[in-house]
């Protein structure tokens, strides 16, 4: 699902997923809770300053991840019926999302904190913001990511306090500004001088066997792809983007599918 704006950044239309004449129970909740994200993001996502950070990928797709939860909070606030709708929302997304990529990454033996925090951003951000089946969700995994969450917290001692208490737009693009820094920075304590340019290109890594991919999408701005990654070795953040956008297509679409269609929250 994803909004669709005009060359003045208004918004034009709401695209939801395709459902099929024998579309699930549980997909058809969904995409009610698929509108009421997006709506979320026509009521109160700043579209104006999303046009200034556009020509910036790895910057729009992060800044959307973490909008998300400041549009769902608003909308549970305006519209207390929706919590029901983003509930199931969060339970499709979970199961039919979230959980196979990180299952993945496990059978793959993957040990690369950071292909675990991209996977699992979009549902680490919501925790911050106190959203409790998330929570519960990352229980057992944190180690996973911890030590990118570690590297947060020592450049930007208050960063995940501001990302757990979303206010505005503006907020969460220099959030999403802090987020990136702090992912591809190395303290020059790190490393030696002999030796700075093998840790850094460590450090940097996300490309080669792919399990540090990073991909997802801003609900304006540019796209990613699942294996893509940046060529100034800054990430991209996968798995936030089904939430805002799913299919383009005008064919019917399986939960399957649609699970693992690539596109926009």
């Amino acid at each position: 699902a994803y909004v669709e704006y005009d060359l003045k950044g208004k918004p034009k239309s709401v695209n939801l997923p395709y459902l099929p004449d024998n579309a699930s129970e549980d997909l058809i909740i969904a995409v009610q809770g698929f509108l009421d994200h997006e709506v979320g993001h026509i009521l109160f996502t700043d579209s104006s300053l999303l046009k200034s950070i556009a020509h910036d990928p790895q910057l729009a797709e992060m800044q959307n991840v973490l909008e998300d939860p400041f549009v769902e909070i608003m909308m549970r606030k305006r519209f207390p019926g929706s919590r029901q709708n983003l509930n199931s929302l969060y339970e499709f997304f979970i199961n039919k999302l979230v959980k196979p990529r990180y299952e993945t990454l496990e059978r793959e033996h993957c040990t690369n904190p950071l292909a675990f925090f991209s996977t699992l951003m979009p549902c680490i951000v919501r925790s911050w913001a106190g959203f409790e089946v998330f929570t519960e969700f990352l229980e057992d995994k944190k180690h996973h990511y911890q030590p990118i969450v570690d590297k947060i917290e020592k450049l930007y001692p208050d960063l995940i306090t501001r990302i757990s208490s979303p206010v505005s737009t503006e907020q969460n693009i220099k959030n999403a500004m802090d987020v990136l820094d702090a992912i591809v920075h190395v303290p020059e304590d790190d490393y030696s001088e002999d030796d700075s340019e093998r840790e850094y290109e460590s450090e940097m890594e996300i490309k080669g066997s792919g399990k540090g991919d990073m991909s997802t999408r801003p609900s304006s701005g540019a796209r990613g792809g699942s294996s893509a990654s940046s060529d100034s070795g800054i990430p991209d953040v996968e798995g936030g983007d089904e939430m805002d956008e799913s299919t383009k297509s005008a064919d019917p679409m399986s939960d399957e599918e649609i699970a693992s269609s690539e596109s926009s929250t």
